[in-house]
């Protein structure tokens, strides 16, 4: 969440996507963006809270669906990408139901598969 509203919106919802191996366009991404919005329970002009993100991570059944090793890889990548996510990624890691730590683990999320576009 770049603007601190502890929500994920689309541009950000996306980045992680292709931190999963999404490669799919633009019209591709919003026809998915929707498909989450409406599984989840989301609005998407708002983005998902911690706890919707966290049900979207957690269905085995859709394409977000990430190991704890796999959301430690996009989350480091992340870091990579700005620094001053580091301590931030502690807090919000902690808050997260079955999550653990985020240095327990290490591999890409499966939106689809990290190679494959959604």
């Amino acid at each position: 969440d770049d603007r601190g509203a502890n929500l994920l919106r689309e541009p950000e919802l996306r980045r992680f996507a292709e931190l999963l191996g999404f490669e799919g366009g633009d019209e591709e991404w919003l026809q998915e963006y929707q498909d989450l919005s409406v599984r989840h329970g989301f609005r998407a002009a708002d983005g998902v809270n911690l706890s919707q993100f966290s049900d979207i991570v957690n269905d085995k059944s859709g394409n977000g669906f990430c190991t704890n090793d796999e959301l430690n890889e996009v989350l480091t990548a992340l870091c990579h990408e700005e620094p001053s996510l580091t301590n931030e990624a502690d807090e919000d890691w902690a808050a997260l139901p079955n999550f653990g730590s985020p240095k327990e683990s290490a591999a890409l999320p499966n939106f689809g598969s990290p190679k494959e576009a959604l």
